[in-house]
Formats: C-alpha cells, structure tokens, sequence
C-alpha cells in the first residue's frame, strides 16, 4: 500500500469501473500516498536532482514574536533554533523520558537538562 500502482495495474484496476467509482479510486489512491512516506521520497529524489531544497524543522514561533511570518524569514533564521517552538517537540520528549509516576524536582530538573 506504500507505493503507487504502475500504469498495467491501475488500468487493470479501473477496466468496468464506471466514472464516478474511477474518480473515487483515484482519490483513494491519492489519500493513501499522502498517508504514506511516498511522498517524503519524492521529495528527496526532486532534492538529489537539484531541482528543490528539502528543509525539516520545528513550528515557528508566532509572528507577532519575531515580527516576520514563517515565508518571509530568511534560510539561515528559518534554521535557527531560537526561531522554532521546541515547546512542541519537548513535551512529547518529557512524556516519554519523565517517569510517570513522579520522582523529586530535583531529579526531574536534572532530566530536563539532559532533554
């Protein structure tokens, strides 16, 4: 389910289809490709032949913060750390890391450090 029908088995799949189910096939096929990592793989094949830049990062701090929206910001500020929500990515990390049932502040702040 990850990867795309070829043309054959696409064909092979719509043959007594009438439109509408045909359109609805394709609309299936269409959500799970964005469902799936498919489309990331496209993306670093478009990057490896130059024709794009593929940039992963954080949410932006709001615009009101920093005064620009996320498109206006330049490359390397859209990179720097200070610029991204790692409230986001930190809360996940302290649910996972943290033990559940507690432990002293002490200890917990010296986790949060290594985090």
């Amino acid at each position: 389910d990850h990867f795309p029908m070829d043309e054959r088995e696409s064909e092979s799949r719509k043959q007594g289809l009438s439109m509408e189910e045909r359109k609805e096939l394709d609309e299936e096929m269409k959500r799970r490709e964005r469902e799936s990592c498919l489309q990331y793989l496209s993306l670093l094949k478009a990057e490896q032949g130059g024709d794009i830049i593929v940039q992963v990062h954080l949410p932006m701090i709001a615009a009101e913060a920093t005064g620009n929206q996320w498109y206006q910001m330049s490359t390397s500020d859209q990179k720097n750390h200070d610029f991204q929500n790692l409230a986001i990515l930190m809360q996940h990390l302290e649910e996972v890391y943290l033990p559940p049932d507690g432990d002293t502040d002490a200890w917990n702040t010296e986790r949060k450090k290594i985090l």
